[in-house]
């Protein structure tokens, strides 16, 4: 749709969820796979959490509609997960901004949440010897895999004997979340 904004210049119009469609599909094809899903992920929720609002222009999302969706997530998500959807929906809006479909960033007033992050514990010996004794076939390489070495259970069911140098008594492995090299010495 179009809109004269002071009777010389034209400016375009666009919903809140065909904006999103359209980043998306732009962002999902210069971005990783995680990447690419997060923002899917972010974007998704938030056109879920604007409801009737999704079909509106994107020129009337407030900072009030973006605050209210981090909050929201925020009673079921960590404090680093609504960092990183502020993030996404940051870039978003810092795009539609470039483009002129809007005039200001809503997001960039908004407050982050003050809670604590969900800090994850490791599994003590007695929980791993009660998973130990559960798991069976590659359930059992993976979880002793990753009680020895701390590595996250997408990195070791990405792993392959050729990630193993038994003469140099090494496990290497890219961290699928961070993209870092690790190589871990096997006693």
């Amino acid at each position: 749709m179009e809109r004269i904004s002071n009777g010389e210049e034209s400016i375009r119009e666009v919903s809140v969820e065909a904006f999103v469609t359209d980043w998306l599909s732009h962002k999902t094809s210069t971005k990783s796979e995680a990447t690419a899903a997060r923002y899917r992920t972010t974007t998704q929720q938030f056109v879920t959490h604007l409801e009737e609002r999704a079909a509106r222009p994107l020129s009337s999302i407030r900072t009030s509609d973006v605050q209210e969706f981090l909050n929201s997530r925020g009673k079921i998500r960590s404090t680093k997960t609504i960092s990183i959807d502020s993030k996404t929906l940051a870039a978003a809006f810092a795009d539609a901004l470039r483009q002129g479909l809007i005039s200001r960033n809503p997001v960039s007033a908004v407050e982050m949440l003050k809670t604590q992050s969900n800090e994850r514990e490791g599994f003590t010996s007695g929980q791993v010897r009660i998973l130990v004794a559960s798991a069976q076939g590659d359930w059992l390489t993976c979880v002793l895999l990753g009680f020895f070495t701390g590595a996250r259970l997408s990195d070791i069911v990405d792993a392959t004997w050729q990630d193993v140098n038994l003469l140099e008594r090494t496990l290497f492995y890219r961290q699928r979340k961070t993209g870092v090299k690790v190589v871990i010495l096997l006693r």
